[in-house]
């Protein structure tokens, strides 16, 4: 079982993104690949769900010209050399004036790699809430409402924000909580948008996990095996291609079977800009399952010099699913469209 899996199973915890050596080719992150630059090819948008005792949600009343007297969540673009939980601690406090303190991620969203949304859950740990006498370029005041969805939102699409925050406020508050551990992001700077897949597929009720062969030496028969790693590039629609590009490679009849996305086991981000380094690194767990024939009856066929099936057997995959329980996977919404 290779070093990155074992981790995942047995320590449950979710190692780093090191070795991106990928099966499109390339030897290392920024080499031939696109380059990541924050402000001119990619945007990162930061937003922030926050519901009181009273199940009221925290909105802004807007000050651009565009959008003015409006209400929508405090969001706002990460800003270079900033990290994705600073970015959104800065925007709370600009807009809503509240001191805010990220807990997890509630939602991804993104639009291709260009465009990625991350929504953040939270509490408010000091601060006051602004008031109209002290609007200002970043917002006119903030308020709690119960019915915002009567007001003037600027747009409706926080609407399916704040649905998935009452789910994870409920689910943090419930002992038995399938999303107990949550994720924040780890600070790790990457030159490249990374996706390192964690692919499952099942055989006679065991789970089978995709992981990649790649030479120990390059006068080498001896081999080791990672997850599949490769990139998010900016042509690509949404992660959902970059996922098919390693199936692709993988697979023998990619046509014939169908990956879902679970959602987001982890995300790597440093926001280090003046090194060039504005990447992000994601892993994800995908499910793939044969779109003509009974889900478990057979896996798919592989390129054997390339990729093979690693099997759990029941004591790892009870423990596994486990882990799967405790750990907080982040939903992922692609709105990219083919």
């Amino acid at each position: 079982m290779c070093d990155e899996l074992s981790s995942i199973i047995i320590n449950k915890t979710i190692p780093p993104i090191k070795n991106t050596a990928s099966i499109d080719g390339h030897t290392d992150v920024g080499e031939n690949v696109d380059v990541i630059e924050l402000g001119r090819t990619v945007c990162y948008i930061v937003a922030a769900v926050l519901i009181n005792d009273n199940n009221e949600v925290l909105l802004i009343q807007e000050a651009k010209v565009s959008c003015y007297g409006q209400w929508y969540l405090p969001a706002g673009r990460v800003e270079p050399d900033e990290t994705l939980t600073d970015a959104v601690k800065r925007e709370v406090l600009e807009e809503a004036g509240c001191n805010f303190e990220p807990t997890g991620l509630i939602c991804i969203e993104e639009n291709g790699a260009g465009w990625i949304r991350f929504t953040f859950g939270g509490k408010i740990t000091g601060g006051s809430l602004k008031t109209q006498d002290k609007s200002d370029k970043e917002s006119l005041q903030a308020k709690w409402f119960a019915d915002y969805e009567s007001e003037k939102l600027r747009a409706r699409d926080i609407l399916r924000l704040i649905t998935q925050a009452k789910t994870y406020y409920r689910c943090l508050k419930e002992d038995n909580s399938e999303r107990s551990t949550t994720l924040l992001p780890k600070i790790i700077s990457h030159k490249s948008i990374v996706v390192r897949s964690v692919i499952l597929s099942e055989l006679n009720q065991l789970l089978h996990i995709l992981s990649i062969k790649e030479s120990c030496h390059e006068d080498s028969d001896q081999w080791k095996t990672l997850l599949p790693t490769t990139y998010f590039s900016l042509f690509d629609i949404r992660i959902e291609d970059s996922i098919l590009r390693t199936l692709g490679r993988c697979l023998s009849d990619v046509n014939a079977w169908q990956p879902t996305i679970v959602g987001i086991l982890d995300v790597e981000h440093k926001g280090n800009s003046s090194e060039n380094q504005d990447g992000i690194g994601f892993t994800v767990l995908v499910v793939l399952a044969d779109k003509h024939i009974a889900q478990g009856t057979q896996l798919p066929k592989l390129n054997q010099d390339l990729a093979k099936w690693e099997e759990l057997d029941r004591t790892l995959q009870d423990t596994f699913i486990a882990g799967h329980r405790e750990r907080n996977i982040v939903p992922l919404l692609s709105l990219g469209r083919r």
